[in-house]
């Protein structure tokens, strides 16, 4: 008799790219160079109008400059540091938006007192860069205020161009027919699909075949524009779908209560008809409470940088998914990967923590075996060598379920 499995789907940011949204290397490149977005008055992001014929382009906040200038110096302190470790990586946005946010975080919840000496060498360069000079604050050496904000707004620069690149549509969802295919096979248990993307390319494609997915949120409304979070992940026989590094379609809702004074009252998943990507602000929504939203809540929830992602998996919602996809993965025997890098050592851990006898990985990537592994964190890259991983060489558009079923099989 036939074993039946019990398999679950990870799918990393490069499963985004078939769907038509950018490389993290196209990212970085934006970010560090030409992006479209600058700074509002208001401490908002939002795309610069193109000059009218006649007319001089609309100047610039004099702090996008510094942002620019902190991004740069941060990718070179970035990239020094791998090269003197010997590790020739090619440093991304994400390597940047920790170095930022652990500056920005200094001043209030994660005191490191190891980048001090990083600060201050910071902080003596800033003094001869013209960008800042010109800011003309009255003081030669930045303060801890100073820096913490200019790291705070690089961090937000850098989420809005990502949520201003991926908020859009996709262009085509074809690449997905595997999952389609396992959500229909009698022969398998889908115990779940977890995604590592911002977008939204596989709720739309899972959606868009008639597929039930339990995302945590509540049901649909005609009476409201967005779904609130309710931790439920099982409603009849949908398929559970978690989004363990958020989505540019999450916000947290704040409402007024007298006066000024605001309450994050919850975070709500905002439909799609209400997204304006194509708008001035990367980070709009058309909610009446968004006017009350501080700018730093007017950018979805999503979880950027390295190192500091692990510091926000225990925190509000995001708990509840991670605790969910760590109970899934006791119910799974396969589980199968595509698109992810295996930089997320938070991520490499529930893995490496639910392996034992008899589970198995298949790792589904068009590049060569040995350079997924030599790109993996150390620890993920120990079990991708072992017995327990198996491999497919291609790209996910061109994997079955039944290449998929027979790595799942093998021993």
């Amino acid at each position: 008799m036939s074993t039946q499995h019990r398999i679950t789907f990870l799918l990393g940011a490069g499963a985004s790219i078939p769907a038509g949204y950018v490389s993290m290397n196209h990212l970085t490149e934006l970010i560090l160079g030409g992006s479209e977005l600058t700074l509002h008055s208001d401490k908002t992001f939002v795309r610069r109008p193109p000059p009218e014929p006649g007319f001089p382009p609309m100047p610039e906040d004099r702090m996008m400059p510094v942002i620019r200038r902190l991004l740069g110096w941060l990718y070179l302190q970035t990239r020094s540091y791998f090269v003197a470790r010997g590790e020739f990586k090619a440093v991304n946005y994400e390597d940047i938006y920790f170095a930022a946010a652990q500056l920005a975080d200094d001043l209030t919840e994660l005191q490191n007192p190891a980048i001090q000496p990083f600060m201050d060498t910071l902080k003596s360069d800033m003094c001869g860069w013209p960008e800042y000079v010109r800011l003309g604050l009255g003081q030669p050496i930045p303060d801890a205020n100073t820096l913490h904000d200019t790291s705070e707004l690089a961090c937000r620069y850098i989420q809005a161009n990502v949520t201003n690149k991926l908020s859009g549509p996709p262009i085509q969802t074809g690449h997905l027919a595997l999952i389609h295919d396992a959500c229909n096979n009698s022969s398998l248990e889908l115990q779940g699909i977890a995604t590592l993307s911002h977008d939204n390319h596989v709720e739309v494609f899972l959606q868009g075949k008639g597929i039930d997915i339990a995302d945590g949120f509540s049901a649909e409304s005609t009476a409201s524009n967005y779904r609130i979070w309710k931790n439920k992940f099982v409603n009849n026989n949908s398929v559970p779908f978690l989004k363990l590094h958020g989505s540019v379609d999450w916000f947290k809702l704040t409402r007024q209560i007298t006066g000024s004074v605001r309450r994050i009252d919850r975070v709500g998943k905002v439909t799609r008809t209400t997204i304006t990507p194509q708008g001035s602000d990367p980070g709009s929504v058309g909610v009446d409470f968004n006017r009350y939203t501080r700018a730093e809540d007017r950018l979805p929830l999503m979880l950027m940088g390295t190192f500091n992602k692990p510091t926000q998996y225990s925190r509000g919602l995001m708990a509840d998914i991670h605790y969910r996809f760590r109970r899934i993965l006791n119910d799974t025997d396969c589980l199968v990967i595509c698109g992810y890098s295996f930089g997320d050592k938070a991520i490499n851990n529930h893995i490496i923590d639910w392996l034992d006898n008899g589970k198995r990985v298949v790792v589904i990537d068009p590049k060569p075996m040995d350079d997924v592994i030599r790109t993996a964190r150390y620890a993920a890259g120990r079990f991708l060598k072992s017995n327990a991983a198996q491999f497919i060489t291609r790209g996910i558009e061109t994997v079955s379920l039944d290449d998929v079923l027979r790595q799942c099989s093998m021993r």
